[in-house]
């Protein structure tokens, strides 16, 4: 009779999480993004989860956890219950560059996040130098570089990312152009500008405006397929076969989330990432997007970075800490 209890017991739990997940959502969802307010991913997010609280007919709250380079943020969202009330906004550090920087950041990607739907598919990063460089080409650049070692500087912040970009160019192209550390952006740009130094790394929204004024000569940028906006813009890629650092944002839910509700969330997601306005929405802001995707295109797409994020740090040398 325990047995028996105990199994009803099971039948009865298992009905009613069911019945919730078809029901779902009856409440408010979190949302959480591991950036600060104004930033990029918060203004996708915002997007995102307005058209998603207008489609589900449910409130979508963006919760911004910061601190710890989004550490803070994706444990927070791995350790939260798996009841399909939160979701979170995983970008390429969670799903992919944290497994090599970090030895424990107490998480683990495929243990932890059930995959929903890209929210975008690249974040492009632009090389733009100063127009008394001589070079024309981005080919013609290197060659300028590796001509002249040493002589030729670049730009860094605070951001590693920025400053694995440039460490991994003179890596492939064997060249020893100089990174020039500057507290902000806004420093960076004013020495570019003024052609203190001689490159940029930055985004295409940001280099567009100086770049019509003549100001910068944009000369690759990275990414899969050239960039919408910038036809005529080659991929560094063209130059060194595979290369792609360029950022990706995937919408997750913790593992065991039941999969009607990954099943509602999709459907919703698939609807925004279809429409245009969202995609000229992103476009604005350097990112593109294509399609939702699915649960195992989503994961092979995280294989393929992770694949070459790896040769990248073992490439430098830099070992988890």
């Amino acid at each position: 009779m325990k047995i028996i209890a105990s199994l009803l017991c099971a039948a009865l739990a298992f009905a009613s999480a069911e019945a919730a997940a078809q029901n779902w959502p009856n409440k408010p969802v979190r949302f959480i993004i591991s950036t600060g307010g104004g930033t990029s991913p918060d203004r996708i997010g915002r997007i995102v989860a307005d058209r998603l609280s207008r489609d589900l007919g449910q409130s979508i709250v963006v919760d911004n956890i910061t601190g710890g380079g989004g550490i803070i943020a994706t444990r927070t969202a791995a350790r939260a219950p798996a009841d399909g009330y939160t979701l979170f906004f995983a970008g390429v550090s969670a799903l992919v560059t944290d497994l090599f920087t970090i030895k424990d950041p107490g998480y683990d990607a495929d243990r932890d996040f059930e995959p929903i739907s890209m929210i975008y598919e690249e974040g492009s990063l632009g090389i733009a130098v100063h127009p008394s460089v001589p070079a024309k080409t981005f080919p013609e650049f290197l060659a300028l570089a590796k001509k002249e070692p040493g002589k030729l500087s670049y730009g860094t912040t605070s951001v590693n990312f920025i400053i694995l970009f440039g460490r991994w160019i003179n890596k492939l192209a064997s060249t020893e152009m100089l990174a020039v550390a500057y507290k902000s952006p806004a420093q960076q740009f004013q020495d570019v500008l003024s052609g203190r130094i001689q490159m940029v790394i930055s985004s295409p929204p940001t280099l567009e405006p100086h770049m019509k004024a003549g100001k910068l000569r944009v000369l690759a940028v990275d990414g899969a397929r050239r960039f919408p906006a910038w036809p005529e813009v080659p991929n560094i890629s063209d130059s060194f076969p595979g290369f792609r650092l360029s950022g990706m944002g995937v919408m997750v839910a913790p593992r065991g989330t039941p999969q009607e509700v990954i099943r509602a969330a999709q459907r919703g997601m698939e609807k925004i990432v279809n429409d245009k306005t969202y995609q000229d929405a992103l476009l604005t802001m350097g990112f593109t997007i294509d399609g939702a995707g699915t649960p195992e295109s989503i994961q092979k797409r995280v294989r393929e970075r992770r694949d070459y994020w790896k040769q990248v740090f073992d490439g430098l040398a830099i070992k988890p800490e």
